[in-house]
């Protein structure tokens, strides 16, 4: 049985994942984690995305990202087509470096958006590559950039700290930085929060916005099925 497509519409935000194939360490390297996330920076670049957050990890990497126009799939296709075009060509290696399609979860803006992009700060944390005091010197994701005075016009960092009430200025990222690191040492706390459902289901958020997503996608799939018959 095919799989559904992906429900896209203009300034849908979501939750991406993929992994390497086979969980393979895909991204062993600085020097790989850094060609993906160029091919990350163009294709926001080429496709309208706001990226809210990534982090590129040994085998996998998540993103939180808006899309200005209905291109996640476009967008996704290019970007993971052009990163392996890339690695094999430095590599001299072939085949697929992805284990199958990429999870996609659709996410209601707001806190749930916040929650993820705290969710992808703290992954290093949680795979303890680096310790919640020096996560800004994880050098492959946004909390580093955030961290720093460079600024990219498709990653705004004010999302976050707006989830939380919090002004883009030396305060709110102060505050943002105690708040990480007092998530980062609360497993009571993440689970309140459903981490462990934050990478999972087809949308994520508040009921009545689910059961509006399902509407929305029902009646994309009523349009799809009509130009088909047509």
């Amino acid at each position: 049985m095919p799989r559904p497509p992906r429900l896209q519409f203009p300034n849908a935000c979501y939750h991406v994942i993929n992994r390497g194939n086979y969980r393979s360490d895909v991204f062993a390297t600085s020097r790989t984690k850094a060609v993906f996330e160029a091919c990350l920076f163009e294709a926001c670049q080429r496709f309208g995305w706001v990226l809210y957050a990534y982090v590129i990890m040994r085998n996998h990497f998540h993103l939180a990202v808006c899309t200005t126009r209905p291109n996640l799939a476009a967008g996704m296709q290019w970007l993971e087509t052009t990163f392996a075009t890339r690695f094999n060509r430095f590599r001299r290696e072939h085949g697929h470096l992805f284990q199958g399609r990429y999870l996609a979860p659709l996410l209601e803006p707001g806190e749930t958006v916040a929650r993820v992009i705290n969710y992808i700060h703290l992954n290093p944390v949680r795979a303890k590559v680096v310790p919640a005091g020096q996560l800004a010197g994880y050098r492959h994701g946004s909390f580093h950039w955030f961290a720093s005075r460079r600024r990219l016009a498709f990653m705004p960092r004010s999302e976050c700290l707006r989830g939380m009430g919090l002004g883009d200025d030396t305060v709110g990222w102060r505050a943002y930085r105690e708040h990480l690191a007092w998530l980062a040492a609360d497993p009571a706390e993440q689970k309140r929060q459903a981490w462990d459902k934050l990478s999972k289901g087809t949308a994520i958020g508040s009921l009545g916005w689910r059961r509006s997503i399902r509407q929305r996608g029902f009646r994309s799939q009523l349009r799809r099925n009509a130009a088909v018959e047509s």
